[in-house]
């Protein structure tokens, strides 16, 4: 699956993967595979989550995952 635009900044990208606090996951805040839309593989598109956190939020869309977090 390649979901990075041409125009997607690399190296930044890479740089940002590179600099993940340790005990975090690089996660796409939309995901790449998500049963509404897909997000693509850019750097606006990338957060650091705590690894426990991103394994609970899978493919989530950020607003369902928003709601699942305020019920728990």
């Amino acid at each position: 699956l390649n979901r990075a635009p041409l125009w997607a900044d690399l190296e930044a990208i890479k740089e940002f993967y590179k600099n993940c606090p340790k005990g975090h996951h690089v996660d796409h805040i939309y995901p790449l595979r998500g049963k509404k839309c897909s997000g693509l593989h850019v750097l606006e598109n990338l957060q650091y989550l705590p690894a426990e956190e991103n394994l609970k939020k899978g493919c989530r869309m950020p607003e369902e995952w928003e709601s699942i977090k305020e019920i728990n």
